[in-house]
């Protein structure tokens, strides 16, 4: 019999979810345990971080977006606490016109940006690789939303990568990744978007050359010490809050669907990809929640 968490209903064949020994899953005991973090120290941190990268000179930090909820918000913060970030989009693999729109606004508001446009051919072959092997038609989106930003810090010398919140801590995970405050190469390839197919699984198909992969490739670890360039979760630093993120975020010209997106319960979640439908089926099949 299939094991439930008594409290967000949360199967256990959601891949690397916890339970406690009163049934409960620890997305829902992180979540509980929030009001226990100290955030005035967390903010303390995220202070005492920023200022060895604010310059007068060049891009403090990079943000990743979609110009969803999320990263609009993060952007928001890192200007409200005095940052000058570069805003990189890695273009989904089916870019929705209302996600165009909300990309285009979250420039709008005042920042510097840059949209990676992968080869579409290549991608689909990724796409098609991904849904037979993994089960996954956005395979190559949730690699290249990890990879590009590293890329682009790297290239451009930028020390910090904020992404938004934690997965693990919000969703459930591997107790080693929960309270972590950094994203890195280990969390993509053991828990991050591989799914367990790497690019050296990519290249045995399709005829794909490596070269056609350079997006999709994380950096050298040394390279990226080298110039002392690391991620972190904005999630740590301050309570992440879905629905507070996206009233924020309306009210500096972000766009909901208006109904509910396809495989979700809301108006405001998931915008940018038309694939999200086919995306939440598959993990239905294959985890049994979506």
């Amino acid at each position: 019999m299939i094991k439930y968490c008594l409290k967000c209903l949360f199967p256990e064949t959601k891949p690397d979810l916890e339970f406690n020994e009163e049934g409960i899953c620890n997305a829902c005991t992180n979540y509980f345990d929030r009001p226990k973090i100290d955030w005035s120290d967390r903010e303390k941190e995220f202070l005492k971080l920023i200022s060895t990268i604010k310059n007068d000179l060049h891009w403090d930090c990079v943000i990743p977006i979609s110009g969803g909820k999320d990263s609009t918000f993060q952007a928001l913060t890192a200007k409200k606490y005095g940052l000058n970030p570069l805003l990189v989009n890695s273009r989904t693999c089916d870019l929705s016109p209302i996600g165009r729109k909300n990309i285009d606004n979250l420039r709008s508001l005042g920042f510097d940006a840059i949209e990676v446009l992968p080869n579409p051919k290549i991608r689909s072959k990724l796409n098609l690789i991904g849904l037979k092997e993994v089960g996954d038609i956005s395979w190559p989106e949730h690699i290249g939303m990890f990879t590009i930003p590293f890329i682009i810090a790297l290239k451009f010398d930028i020390p910090i990568i904020f992404y938004g919140e934690n997965p693990q801590h919000e969703y459930g995970g591997p107790e080693h990744f929960v309270n972590n405050m950094h994203q890195d190469r280990k969390w993509l390839e053991e828990i991050g978007g591989t799914l367990g197919m790497r690019l050296e699984d990519v290249l045995l198909s399709e005829d794909i050359k490596p070269k056609d992969l350079n997006i999709y490739k994380f950096p050298d670890s040394k390279d990226l010490a080298d110039k002392n360039i690391r991620a972190y979760y904005l999630g740590y630093f301050f309570p992440w809050n879905g629905l507070s993120n996206y009233i924020i975020s309306q009210a500096h010209g972000m766009l909901s669907n208006g109904k509910p997106v396809e495989g979700s319960l809301v108006d405001y979640e998931n915008l940018d990809n038309h694939q999200n439908g086919i995306h939440e089926y598959l993990k239905i099949l294959k985890h049994g929640y979506g």
